[in-house]
């Protein structure tokens, strides 16, 4: 049996070859490919394991359930690439295909949008007619391209989006562009990652005012440490991969996955979305050493200065913030990053080693000079708390927003001081003379080099502000910690109710 190239073709087969420990595709039986789909329409929705009564939460198992009933807690599995609308097509299309695969009868079949998501209709010509038409493809290659479609043996995530006020949701695939041997070996990944480290990920809330169940956080990933937000799922699975391997002992085997990603085309696929990414080298470099997952995890504590703690009521704003980081990180280029430090904000302190690795690598500024400009930065930062906490009274109510909403006004002075210098000079001096004195503190030693360093030109007047903006956002160490909304309580913004979207 000869099979497409398409990776959407290609990553069905892996799953095939995998399920039936084979090695070569021409040893693919009609059996086998009968077998896993009805795996897959096994898995097709998920429901509750019991029946709710008082518990605060919920176990989930997986289900053949042609229909959803959101308020029974069944919903569409977040591998199945198709809408609330589509779903049924999809479990027919299963259906249908495994009978005549049954069949054992060679047929060409029509390839639809309920077999895969990319499938596109074209015009068709006839003796007296011009209509549209399906492409079609032999049944065995239909079969992998709708087991792609439902398999929940690849990463996916029920993307969600708000849109005045309503939430959407739509199911994504994230599917690498490799040649079968590397498939293989990746879904080999990450099924062992799936069957260690992803059985918490079964459990959701239950309503408190309508005992009704809500979506497991499977729905934010199907693999362990999968981001809060799902924007920045598509690289979140990179941080996934790196912290799970750490944890079970098999950093080689992952990193030997990860390094087959690099510059590989990484399609993105859902029933509205298709989008191509490449994973850049120093992003990976990153994941290798575990340092990538406590960086995404980091990002969703970030405080934009203009809406306060990350919460319902801002998640529309913090939604785009989340869409230009995971830009940043997926790209890696100095357009994205500009895009992305136009988001004013403060950063936990995890967001170094990411603006290091950026600068070092893809702005080629020494280390050594990026350490000093990282120790002004954080002087800057450290200057504006200070002068915030001894502007408000001791005794204030909401003392502690206050002297937030006070220090971030201080940092945006500076920063506007920094973008509008026309020199390295310049920009040191005003950034220097502004903050020590209203703080009254001085400027730390160590950061005598990246000074030189901007005032004498030996490093350009937009590399020295990129630099200075985004270490002068990272989180001083000597202020203490808010607890917020989201360290109290991390799922009540992420279990809400969304039974508006897919059944």
């Amino acid at each position: 049996m000869s099979i497409s190239t398409h990776p959407f073709v290609k990553y069905g087969a892996a799953v095939v070859l995998i399920e039936n420990n084979l090695s070569n595709v021409e040893d693919i039986s009609r059996q086998h490919l009968i077998r896993e789909i009805e795996n897959s329409i096994n898995h097709f929705r998920v429901q509750p394991e019991s029946t709710i009564n008082e518990q605060k939460t919920v176990k989930f198992i997986y289900c053949n359930e042609e229909s959803g009933n959101p308020n029974k807690g069944i919903y569409l599995s977040s591998s199945v690439l198709a809408s609330d609308k589509s779903a049924k097509q999809v479990y027919s299309a299963l259906n249908k295909l495994k009978g005549e695969l049954n069949k054992e009868k060679s047929i060409n079949v029509d390839i639809s949008r309920s077999m895969t998501p990319i499938a596109g209709e074209f015009t068709s010509f006839g003796a007296n007619t011009i209509g549209r038409g399906s492409p079609k493809t032999s049944i065995e290659v239909a079969s992998f391209c709708i087991i792609t479609t439902s398999t929940e043996k690849k990463p996916s995530i029920a993307y969600r989006t708000v849109k005045k006020e309503k939430t959407e949701i739509e199911n994504v695939a994230i599917i690498p562009d490799l040649e079968i041997e590397g498939l293989v070996d990746f879904i080999n990944l990450f099924e062992k990652m799936r069957e260690q480290s992803t059985a918490g990920l079964m459990y959701g809330l239950v309503s408190e005012k309508d005992k009704k169940p809500m979506r497991p956080r499977l729905f934010d990933g199907n693999f362990p440490n999968a981001p809060r937000s799902s924007a920045l799922g598509v690289i979140g699975l990179l941080g996934s991969i790196g912290s799970w391997a750490k944890e079970a002992k098999m950093v080689d085997w992952a990193n030997k996955v990860l390094d087959s990603l690099k510059e590989r085309p990484i399609y993105v696929v859902g029933t509205k979305t298709f989008e191509t990414y490449k994973y850049n080298h120093y992003v990976i470099e990153l994941a290798k050493e575990n340092k990538l997952s406590s960086i995404i995890d980091s990002i969703y504590f970030t405080i934009l200065y203009n809406q306060g703690i990350r919460n319902v009521k801002n998640r529309i704003e913090y939604q785009k913030y989340d869409l230009f980081v995971a830009r940043f990180l997926q790209l890696f280029n100095t357009p994205a990053f500009k895009d992305f430090l136009a988001f004013r904000a403060e950063y936990p302190h995890q967001l170094e080693i990411l603006f290091k690795t950026y600068f070092v690598n893809m702005e080629k500024i020494t280390s050594d000079v990026v350490q000093s400009a990282r120790d002004l930065g954080k002087w800057l930062n450290y200057a504006a708390y200070k002068v915030a906490d001894s502007n408000i009274d001791k005794n204030a109510q909401d003392r502690h927003n206050k002297v937030r909403e006070l220090k971030a006004k201080s940092l945006i002075e500076i920063e506007s001081s920094v973008f509008s210098a026309r020199s390295g000079d310049a920009l040191i001096f005003q950034a220097i003379t502004r903050a020590g004195r209203a703080s009254g503190m001085d400027a730390p030693s160590e950061a005598e080099l990246f000074m030189t360093q901007a005032s004498t030109g030996a490093i350009s007047l937009e590399s020295a502000k990129h630099l200075l903006i985004a270490f002068s956002r990272v989180r001083n160490k000597f202020e203490p910690k808010q607890t917020t909304q989201l360290d109290s309580n991390p799922d009540e913004d992420d279990n809400e109710d969304f039974s508006d979207g897919q059944v």
